[in-house]
């Protein structure tokens, strides 16, 4: 069988820019949240609000052609392993290129419908951007002019509280909201898996072949289990036309058809490997974990690394690198990097690096 691309992997460019993004964003809010404090006057406030909205826009157009020319990039990077990956029988007649460019395009609309010029879908807990900035303004600069808040506690209090929440992209019609990161990755680990897929069924068709295998995984959704690792062909001649019922379908499914090019040839997966092919329940910090539990609980704390960092970050960066909050949360980076490893030893997994920059 062929092997499959590691989608995420090659869809680092365009990943980086959406956390650059995120970060510039997170930088140039803090920026001006310390004018705003130091401000003697509304004037002045609502001149950093002004020109916080502004450099927003700046960066959201800025982010748009950055991310439209790292995902043209990394598609093409994604083509290419998958044609290079291709069955070894295969006669590879079909090109990726034409392909590739069609779902760049489709890229390239996603982009274009989410990305508002004016960053009026970015969202900072449930609030747009300057509306956050404004609600958190105004509970701030009381503290201060009462005495009870010094700015550097302000500031420490905010990065802290960002950095948490990060930057996120909502749909107004759906209500659907999603990290930046986690917007960008999705979006580029969709149109990978779709467009190695077209590629694949393409070369298959021109090669004469009928018959396909489900790949397998471990910790599969129970429904999808019924038919992973099990072939079908599209004529009915040698298996069932179908056996996955349309269900690969479904958001964040896994399993990939490949093409079986001689239909003697052993399955990838045999019945007893598939029978045992789930992570057995394991312990960790007296805690019973199945495999689904545990890749949550590793998503989870690679989203609090990630926070660390990017609070550390901002603090250094706002002269508050000696702040009682900088050490704490060197200190909470430590202690999750710590139990991050340990987890991933007691799974009988990687540490996920790439996961866990910012």
């Amino acid at each position: 069988m062929e092997k499959e691309t590691e989608y995420e992997d090659k869809s680092q460019d365009t990943i980086n820019v959406a956390r650059l993004f995120e970060l510039g964003l997170l930088s140039l809010f803090i920026k001006e949240y310390r004018t705003a404090l130091e401000a003697d006057t509304e004037m002045d406030r609502a001149q950093a609000i002004a020109r916080l909205r502004n450099a927003m826009q700046k960066q959201c157009v800025d982010f748009k052609k950055k991310v439209s020319k790292a995902s043209k990039n990394d598609m093409k990077v994604i083509g290419d392993l998958a044609y290079n990956n291709l069955h070894k029988k295969s006669k590879k007649l079909v090109k990726p290129t034409k392909i590739v460019n069609r779902w760049q395009k489709k890229n390239n609309a996603y982009w274009r419908k989410y990305i508002k010029t004016k960053g009026t879908n970015l969202t900072i807990d449930d609030k747009g951007i300057i509306q956050s900035f404004k609600f958190l303004l105004d509970q701030d600069v009381k503290g201060i002019v009462d005495g009870t808040l010094e700015i550097d506690k302000a500031v420490a209090n905010t990065i802290h509280k960002l950095s948490n929440e990060g930057i996120s992209v909502i749909d107004y019609k759906t209500r659907t909201k999603r990290n930046v990161e986690v917007f960008v990755r999705q979006q580029m680990v969709y149109a990978a898996k779709e467009s190695t897929n077209d590629l694949r069924k393409k070369n298959a068709e021109k090669d004469g072949v009928t018959i396909w295998e489900w790949t397998a995984h471990a910790d599969a959704r129970p429904t999808h289990k019924e038919w992973q690792g099990k072939r079908f062909d599209t004529t009915g001649k040698y298996y069932p036309k179908s056996v996955s019922h349309g269900q690969e379908s479904d958001y964040g499914c896994l399993h990939r058809a490949m093409p079986v090019y001689d239909k003697d040839d052993p399955y990838a997966y045999t019945q007893k490997e598939l029978d045992n092919i789930d992570t057995k329940p394991f312990k960790w910090n007296g805690k019973t974990y199945n495999g689904y539990d545990a890749k949550q609980q590793m998503r989870a704390m690679e989203r609090k690394i990630r926070q660390c960092k990017r609070e550390i970050a901002l603090l250094e960066e706002n002269g508050l690198k000696d702040s009682e909050s900088a050490k704490s949360t060197r200190y909470l980076l430590k202690k999750v990097n710590s139990d991050y490893s340990s987890f991933c030893k007691a799974y009988g997994t990687y540490r996920r690096s790439k996961r866990l920059k910012i």
